[in-house]
């Protein structure tokens, strides 16, 4: 819904918030498990970058989300490297 909706910056925010919950989920010895926790982690990403790519940022918003999740809880930094990756292009295209 918050895609549908188009609205970037609680999209962001529901993503951080979110984030901090599948993080708390238990990581069990089955992996089979485990898959639904990555799943989440996954989705979230995703809707984290579409909402990167469509938001125009200034510099200092995007530097300031880049430190709120570099400081967030992470279960699986593949995925948040990923998104701090995209936001580092972004800020280099607006700095040139």
């Amino acid at each position: 819904m918050l895609l549908l909706s188009q609205d970037w910056n609680l999209l962001i925010l529901y993503v951080l918030s979110a984030w901090k919950y599948v993080h708390g989920l238990p990581d069990w010895d089955d992996a089979s498990h485990n898959a639904i926790k990555k799943q989440c982690f996954q989705t979230l990403a995703a809707q984290c970058m579409v909402a990167i790519k469509r938001k125009p940022f200034d510099s200092s918003s995007l530097e300031d989300l880049r430190k709120r999740l570099a400081m967030k809880y992470f279960g699986d930094r593949v995925f948040i490297n990923r998104i701090l990756n995209r936001l580092q292009y972004d800020f280099i295209l607006i700095i040139d």
